[in-house]
């Protein structure tokens, strides 16, 4: 029956894609809660609300930021990181190239604080698909 719907260029193709799309996003989203236990886990209660901005800047370059806080009550410290400037070229439909710095401070309460200063330039790579999904391995 499945295969009668996508051979069809019809409605039910649609619907098929659908059910597929919401059953995939339901297995990400049971992955990443798992993933994110085993985080809390090892950590503690840490708490990440982060803000990223991205603005074309022209032709095949954006340019990108961030602006990030994390705290821990239990471990008692906080994290301020600010990513800025960050650009992105997309030099083909499956490969972008990446470079930015990231500045994070950390107030750590039970030990002296940091400024770090981290440079960084990464290849993002697509992976084409017909369902229009973003599919990319980021190495940095």
């Amino acid at each position: 029956m499945l295969e009668l719907f996508l051979n069809e260029k019809s409605r039910h193709l649609g619907k098929v894609r659908d059910l597929f799309t919401l059953t995939m996003l339901f297995l990400f989203a049971l992955v990443a809660s798992s993933f994110s236990v085993q985080v809390d886990d090892e950590n503690g209660n840490e708490y990440r609300p982060t803000l990223a901005l991205h603005h074309p800047i022209r032709g095949d370059l954006t340019g990108f930021g961030e602006l990030g806080y994390r705290w821990n009550p239990e471990k008692n410290y906080q994290v301020l990181t600010v990513l800025a400037p960050g650009v992105n070229y997309r030099g083909t439909k499956w490969m972008q190239l990446s470079v930015g710095l990231r500045t994070v401070y950390t107030d750590n309460a039970n030990s002296t604080d940091k400024l770090e200063l981290r440079p960084f330039a990464g290849v993002k790579l697509f992976l084409p698909n017909n369902f229009k999904w973003h599919i990319f391995n980021y190495t940095r």
